[in-house]
């Protein structure tokens, strides 16, 4: 009986603090914002042979476009 108790009381715990993490990443992803890439960010995409800045600018331009959860169309 003890131990089906101790059980119970274990499993609300993690069911709580399961919805709490999702309830807290939820929120992280509506305030996350569209930020201009960093200089060490283009330096790494700059690294491979294939990009220069004109790929940097369409790549910009595309996070610019990017619609987030919390942005209405």
């Amino acid at each position: 009986m003890i131990a089906a108790t101790l059980g119970a009381v274990i499993i609300s715990t993690a069911t709580v603090s399961m919805l709490i993490a999702i309830g807290l990443s939820d929120k992280a992803v509506k305030e996350a914002g569209k930020y201009p890439l960093t200089n060490d960010e283009k330096a790494i995409v700059l690294q491979v042979p294939q990009f220069n800045n004109t790929h940097i600018d369409l790549l910009e331009e595309s996070i610019q476009d990017l619609s987030l959860p919390n942005e209405e169309n």
